[in-house]
């Protein structure tokens, strides 16, 4: 909770820089845009090495070896309803965001 407190109070300083160097172009703002957009790189970082709570952590040993065989037996000859979610799930458990998304 914290930091969408400081994500908001970056977002509405930057806001108002906006607004300052809008009305008054010839100002030193600089300093400022290079440090706020630091602090708002520091937050998209941080979001992005936080842990998904989606995730499931209490898998068998054994399951990702079965979603593999399954999806290699009968990935061609079942429907696409059927392989996605298994394809979805291995994603989740080898960590592979890109193929959820």
């Amino acid at each position: 909770m914290v930091f969408i407190i400081l994500e908001i109070i970056s977002f509405s300083a930057m806001a108002i820089l906006a607004r300052l160097w809008i009305s008054d172009p010839s100002g030193n703002y600089e300093p400022w845009t290079v440090l706020l957009g630091a602090v708002g790189a520091l937050f998209e970082i941080r979001r992005r090495r936080q842990s998904r709570p989606g995730i499931k952590t209490d898998l068998k040993p054994n399951q990702k070896e079965e979603i593999i065989d399954w999806i290699q037996k009968y990935g061609i000859e079942k429907p696409l309803s059927q392989v996605l979610p298994r394809a979805l799930q291995l994603a989740q458990i080898i960590g592979d965001r890109d193929l959820e998304h």
